[in-house]
């Protein structure tokens, strides 16, 4: 079979703010709408150096995103890798699929999402550290 790559990515830009907002705690008109970081990167590449073998490369970069209203928290911004590798065949009429991956790679300590305007400052949720991954789809 032919060897092949993949290259894909994707870039959103997130430039929302508020016209005008005024909360009891104060007017935040002008800030950034907490929740959405202003960019974000994603890119994979995919391999398949033979017919029944694959891998895939991901990275994701995202800038900082705020937490609150009044923009006074944000998460930092992060950059995670992820390794994905598997095998295409069969056994008989059965499609099998086996898959390894190993999520955020270097291991990057991050927020993985943000509770926008928590109560008590609790704002941020981490994300898991390394995580190694196996599976197999099977099709009939």
């Amino acid at each position: 079979a032919e060897s092949w790559v993949s290259i894909q990515a994707a870039y959103t830009f997130g430039d929302f703010t508020y016209r005008e907002f005024v909360t009891p705690e104060g007017d935040v008109s002008g800030n950034r709408v907490p929740g959405v970081p202003r960019h974000r990167l994603f890119g994979t590449v995919t391999t398949r150096p033979s017919g029944a073998v694959w891998l895939t490369i991901e990275g994701e970069l995202v800038s900082a995103v705020p937490a609150d209203d009044a923009n006074a928290a944000s998460a930092p911004s992060h950059g995670i890798g992820n390794v994905r590798a598997g095998w295409e065949g069969a056994a008989g009429r059965v499609a099998l699929s086996p898959f390894a991956a190993v999520l955020n790679v270097f291991a990057a300590r991050y927020v993985s999402s943000v509770v926008v305007n928590a109560r008590g400052g609790r704002y941020f949720e981490p994300a898991p550290g390394r995580q190694l991954l196996a599976g197999l789809a099977v099709g009939f």
